[in-house]
């Protein structure tokens, strides 16, 4: 913690309806271990501050709260969820109260994944704005710069030919343009390195850290702590907005990658563990933000990790989706940030794709992440279908874009489930209801259910939300059909109950339930 593999300082156990939280409430995020063993023994392992230095004592002086509860995991969810909007990543309250948080990231709802020449991106981005129309997009936009992916880092200048030329275009037509850059690491064999060094991460030894990917090259993981590597990530951003027009960029790796265990004394912080890993990215990412936001820049990064949440905007929730997932995350900080993608092998099948497209959508992500293929003729069912999902958040957006993820409405007749096959990264299974749906609630204290008919054939689905666990009163209340044309009234209800008969083939609902002033 923090990383992808563990963005969250806590577990929770279930057996039936028997539950045990253990969570770390640690508001300053110092770096730790989450460790569960075969035998189930849990322990939250932390480095101590200037480990290995004689006379360094001090236990951390934060609690670790074990609570069983009855339920399912969203009870641990929702107790996590009462102490994390109460820390300093969520002192800027709700992204709907924020000031400071740009309303462009708040309205999109469709990302495409493109690289390379800006006159074949842009052309791209043209076509997408026709088969998506009316949706605001973004483009995530790799391999700009003249150096090869994941070489020459941080030396990203110049650009490709163009680039600014295009990116201003698109950002003009009301596209967002966010370029990737890697905002942790610096290329060991390039001449700017042997400036950097002193600024690397050290072992206990004195060496770098090197980390390898698929490029092959030897990458220097940099301490977030130090003047030069803040300096550097910053001059970077202003060079994107300043010089090339951008209203979005891509860190890698801040929210993803977890602490590289530092013992250079020189960089001004404790030698091994504490809380300097987070620290120095916010100070980095405070000024970096200061300038996005006066020029209405949005900043996302890797994964979700939490504590980066009042300094990044977006998460980039990329990983490939599987049966077992579940919405923790939204659960806990919808309403607070923004995680987007929902990325799909070309391959998938149109169930497949429906599948987790609806799903994601269920659980409040921005959608695509999609290469040009999903805007060929070949693809045009998928597409019909993530654009109607995309209209539909536009239309909701008070519940899945500021809103609270609440809970997964639970069917009152068992629903068909279809095995599907997701090809991203490797081939793997999923078995998942043909129909799925999700309860938010929006600021103004209304409920909303949405419901995906994920099939190619019609399908019947019930259920029953008890209004009053969820609302003030004891109602009736307004019942309303939410569509991308608006709001329909249908009566009031004391509970939202409904039979909706057949759900049309891959059709979507959403019913909204206003308490009455």
């Amino acid at each position: 913690y923090p990383s992808f593999g563990c963005p969250l300082q806590m577990l929770a156990f279930n057996l039936g309806e028997a539950g045990l939280y253990l969570a770390a409430h640690d508001g300053a995020a110092r770096a730790k271990e989450l460790v569960v063993t075969r035998a189930q023994d849990v322990t939250f392992r932390l480095l101590a501050e200037n480990a290995g230095v004689p006379g360094a004592a001090g236990a951390p002086d934060y609690p670790v709260v074990i609570a069983a509860y009855k339920g399912d995991w969203w009870q641990a969810a929702r107790r996590y969820r009462a102490w994390a909007t109460q820390q300093a990543w969520t002192s800027k309250g709700p992204l709907r109260q924020r000031t400071d948080y740009p309303k462009r990231l708040q309205d999109l709802a469709f990302w495409m994944l493109l690289s390379g020449k800006p006159e074949n991106v842009e052309r791209v981005m043209l076509d997408a704005e026709k088969r998506y129309a009316g949706v605001p997009i973004g483009v995530h936009w790799y391999s700009w710069h003249q150096i090869p992916f994941d070489n020459s880092y941080p030396e990203y200048f110049p650009t490709l030919d163009g680039m600014g030329a295009a990116a201003r275009a698109m950002a003009q037509r009301g596209q967002t343009v966010m370029p990737y850059i890697n905002a942790r690491l610096w290329d060991r064999d390039i001449p700017s390195f042997a400036e950097a060094r002193p600024a690397a991460c050290k072992q206990a030894s004195g060496t770098n850290y090197v980390e390898t990917y698929g490029s092959g090259r030897s990458l220097v993981p940099m301490c977030p702590y130090t003047r030069l590597w803040q300096d550097k990530v910053r001059m970077v951003c202003h060079r994107l907005m300043d010089e090339c027009g951008v209203n979005a960029i891509y860190l890698d790796q801040i929210g993803s990658a977890a602490p590289v265990i530092c013992y250079d004394a020189s960089h001004g912080h404790p030698v091994g563990g504490g809380r300097h890993w987070v620290d120095g990215y916010h100070t980095m990412l405070r000024q970096v933000k200061a300038e996005a936001m006066a020029k209405g820049v949005a900043l996302t990064t890797e994964d979700s990790s939490e504590p980066y949440m009042d300094v990044i905007d977006g998460c980039l929730a990329w990983n490939p989706r599987h049966q077992e997932d579940v919405p923790l995350l939204p659960a806990v900080y919808s309403g607070y940030t923004v995680y987007f993608t929902s990325p799909q092998a070309e391959q998938d099948t149109v169930d497949a794709f429906c599948a987790a497209q609806a799903r994601d959508f269920l659980w409040g992500s921005q959608l695509g992440w999609n290469g040009s293929w999903i805007l060929r003729e070949a693809h045009s069912e998928k597409q019909k279908f993530q654009y109607a999902l995309c209209r539909y958040r536009q239309a909701a957006k008070e519940f899945l874009a500021y809103g609270q993820l609440l809970d997964e409405v639970r069917p009152l007749s068992a629903v068909p489930e279809a095995a599907h096959v997701w090809s991203r990264n490797q081939p793997h299974t999923a078995r998942l209801p043909v129909v799925m749906a999700t309860l938010w609630k929006d600021a103004r204290g209304r409920l909303a259910v949405f419901v995906v008919n994920t099939s190619g054939a019609p399908q019947p689905f019930d259920f029953n939300v008890e209004a009053q666990q969820w609302l003030k009163g004891r109602g009736p209340w307004r019942l309303s059909a939410l569509t991308p044309e608006g709001e329909t009234p249908v009566g009031l209800e004391k509970d939202l109950h409904a039979v909706l008969g057949d759900l049309q083939p891959r059709e979507i609902r959403a019913l909204v339930l206003t308490p009455e002033r």
